[in-house]
């Protein structure tokens, strides 16, 4: 997600796209995680040998942006515009990406799937009484739910009817998938012709209860009882429970 963003021409010439990183718009960029974690695309394009570098003022993370290698970027309204860059317009942010991938089109699916949403968020789900949280995300990524596999081909994550009538979590990712892929079966490429669009079921969740003595838990415990010593201020989970 903040390593480097390379492009390569046909003679094999090297360009780093380098985007500014805020932790995934859960910090404003001037912590230390985020400061050390954006030096990194830096590092590893001049240990590739690319010393052509191209400075961004955008905050953006390598998962929210899917090429077909041909002109066409999809990427997440949301989280580029809304979560990530609030003081660019769409059509700011959509210009600096043609500029700086040399793409001519850029799709744009409204929001991300619901369980990849801001990890603090609270409850994602209520399980056999039992409140279920995000145990990480990337606060809206597309290659969580869309990739392209081919030039013309796109893959998308789907949800069927009983899936979505068995989680709150479901129903809310399927109208959105449901709604990206109105978007995409009307988009086309340079060219104007539509894109093959493949659906793929998501996974089953996977459940894991954390408990007194748990790395995890321990974790999560030790970041309440400190945030305040930590910085962390602002960053408990919105239903105001800790874990």
């Amino acid at each position: 997600d903040y390593g480097a963003d390379i492009l390569i021409d046909e003679e094999g010439n090297m360009r780093l796209i380098n985007f500014k990183f805020n932790t995934y718009g859960e910090e404003e960029g001037t912590d230390e995680i985020s400061i050390a974690s954006a030096k990194i695309a830096a590092h590893q394009s001049i240990d590739l040998g690319c010393f052509d570098i191209i400075n961004s003022n955008l905050i953006s993370e390598g998962g929210d942006k899917e090429f077909n290698g041909n002109g066409v970027l999809i990427t997440i309204e949301d989280t580029e515009v809304t979560k990530r860059n609030p003081l660019y317009s769409k059509q700011q942010v959509e210009d600096e990406f043609k500029q700086l991938f040399n793409v001519e089109k850029v799709i744009w699916v409204p929001h991300p799937t619901f369980d990849d949403e801001n990890r603090f968020e609270g409850v994602l789900d209520v399980v056999d009484g039992e409140n279920v949280y995000r145990s990480a995300s990337a606060n809206g990524h597309i290659d969580e739910m869309c990739r392209f596999v081919s030039e013309n081909t796109i893959l998308l994550a789907e949800i069927s009817d009983e899936e979505a009538n068995t989680l709150n979590s479901a129903k809310i990712t399927k109208e959105r998938l449901d709604k990206a892929y109105e978007i995409l079966k009307n988009a086309t490429d340079i060219n104007g012709n539509p894109f093959k669009i493949l659906r793929m079921p998501c996974p089953d969740p996977i459940y894991i209860t954390a408990e007194s003595g748990d790395i995890l838990n321990e974790t999560w415990n030790y970041l309440w009882n400190h945030q305040k010593s930590l910085g962390l201020v602002g960053d408990t989970l919105k239903d105001g429970s800790q874990f």
